[in-house]
C-alpha cells in the first residue's frame, strides 16, 4: 500500500493448523510480518525500512511423531516478535517498471 512522500506499508499474514486426532493435538500459529519503508535519496537509490516479525508472537516449532509402540510431541520456541532496522542503497535506483529478458 502506498502513501504520500514515497512511504509504503507491506504486510504478510500466514496461519498454520498442526492436527493429529489419534494424539488428541490441535495447534494453530497466526504468523504476522510488517513493514514500513520509505524511499530515498536522488534518483530513489534508497529504502528505509522498519518490519515487524511474528508481530502475535506465536512462532514455534512443532514436531509430532508416532509409531506403532509410541508416540511422542513436541514443542520448541524459536525465534520470537523481532524488529529490523534496514538500509538499502540500489545503483541502478529503484523503478516501478519491471523488465523481462531472455525467454521469460
Amino acid at each position: 500500500m502506498r502513501f504520500p512522500a514515497q512511504v509504503y506499508f507491506n504486510g504478510r499474514f500466514n496461519y498454520r493448523t498442526f492436527r493429529n486426532s489419534r494424539l488428541n493435538f490441535d495447534q494453530n500459529q497466526a504468523i504476522l510480518n510488517l513493514s514500513v519503508y520509505k524511499i530515498i535519496l536522488k534518483n530513489k537509490r534508497g529504502e528505509v525500512r522498519l518490519t515487524a516479525y511474528d508481530v502475535f508472537n506465536q512462532n514455534r516449532g512443532i514436531s509430532v511423531m508416532t509409531s506403532p509402540t509410541s508416540s511422542s510431541q513436541e514443542q520448541v520456541q524459536t525465534l520470537g516478535r523481532y524488529f529490523m532496522l534496514s538500509f538499502t542503497y540500489n545503483m541502478r535506483g529503484i523503478t516501478g517498471v519491471v523488465r523481462r529478458t531472455g525467454g521469460w
